[in-house]
C-alpha cells in the first residue's frame, strides 16, 4: 500500500525545487504527481483535483511539460477527454534538449570571442572562460548521455 503522505510530500517538494530552478511550481508538482499517480493517465480534472489547482493552471503546466518532452497527451477508447501521462523516455528527451542548449552556449561564446579579437586579455578572457566552461560541460554531458544509453 502506497504511503499517501510521503507521496504528497514528494509532489510538494518537487514543486518547490522546480520553482527554485525558475520554473513554474505547479509544473513541478504536476510532474511529481504524474510520476506517482495511479492510474498513470490523468484527465485535466483529475490533475486539478489531485493538486488543488485550477484547470487553467493545469492547462499551462501540461503545455510546459509537453514542450519539455516530459508529459504527453493520450486518448482512451470511447472517451473524448484527453489524458496526460509521463512521456516514456521523457528524461532522455529533456537531457538532449539541455545538451543542445550547451552547444548553443559554446557557439555564442565563439561568436563573442570572434567579436573581441584584438581586444585586451581581461575583456577577452571573460568570454574565453565562459567558452571553456560551456565546452567542458557540453563534452561531459555528451559522455553522460552516451553512458546512459549504454546502460539502458
Amino acid at each position: 500500500m502506497a504511503d499517501d503522505a510521503a507521496l504528497s510530500a514528494f509532489v510538494e517538494q518537487l514543486g518547490l525545487l522546480w520553482q527554485r530552478y525558475g520554473a513554474n511550481r505547479t509544473m513541478g508538482r504536476m510532474l511529481g504527481w504524474l510520476m506517482v499517480c495511479d492510474p498513470p493517465e490523468q484527465t485535466a480534472a483529475d490533475l486539478a483535483e489531485a493538486l488543488g489547482v485550477s484547470r487553467g493552471s493545469v492547462s499551462t503546466a501540461t503545455r510546459q511539460l509537453e514542450a519539455a518532452g516530459l508529459a504527453e497527451r493520450v486518448g482512451a477508447p470511447g472517451d473524448r477527454r484527453l489524458r496526460y501521462r509521463m512521456t516514456p523516455g521523457g528524461w532522455d528527451a529533456t537531457a538532449r534538449v539541455r545538451a543542445g542548449e550547451l552547444s548553443t552556449l559554446v557557439a555564442l561564446a565563439e561568436q563573442a570571442r570572434g567579436a573581441l579579437a584584438g581586444e585586451p586579455e581581461p575583456r577577452r578572457g571573460r568570454v574565453e572562460e565562459f567558452r571553456d566552461w560551456a565546452t567542458w560541460w557540453e563534452q561531459r554531458y555528451g559522455q553522460m548521455l552516451a553512458e546512459w544509453e549504454e546502460q539502458q
